[in-house]
């Protein structure tokens, strides 16, 4: 038997959430697991808010990480993991730069993904318009 980490309310409040649109089930990775599992990977870690500490600078929607970690969170091989960042890079849903030390990860439409669409959704309930 493992051991679940169960969440609680307070927890989830202090981590945030992420959006997911509803639209991603036509995106052309959907269908593919790993590529799928690697990118809500990627949205989850990425951190929500301009970060710096000791003169390091995290962007919003950016992360430091190795495919070592990713593998092993998503339980799925390194070679895995590097053809699924291989796809994302190909279509321009992330950024990479490798380092010695890591990688650093850029989703590059964050801000839509997380902060337009809810001035939209706002702007339209402002209208008039029901969801």
């Amino acid at each position: 038997m493992t051991d679940r980490h169960i969440t609680s309310c307070y927890e989830n409040a202090e981590l945030g959430y992420v959006k997911i649109f509803r639209s991603m089930l036509n995106w052309e990775w959907y269908k593919n697991p790993y590529v799928t599992r690697v990118f809500l990977h990627f949205l989850l870690c990425a951190t929500s808010k301009n970060y710096c500490k000791n003169a390091n600078v995290l962007k919003q929607g950016s992360f430091w990480t190795t495919r070592r970690h990713v593998a092993r969170a998503l339980d799925i091989s390194e070679y895995q993991v590097r053809k699924a960042i291989k796809k994302l890079v190909s279509t321009n849903e992330i950024a990479c730069r490798s380092t010695p030390y890591g990688t650093y990860i850029s989703i590059v439409n964050w801000n839509f993904y997380q902060c337009e669409a809810l001035a939209v959704t706002e702007k339209r309930r402002d209208d008039g318009w029901s969801l």
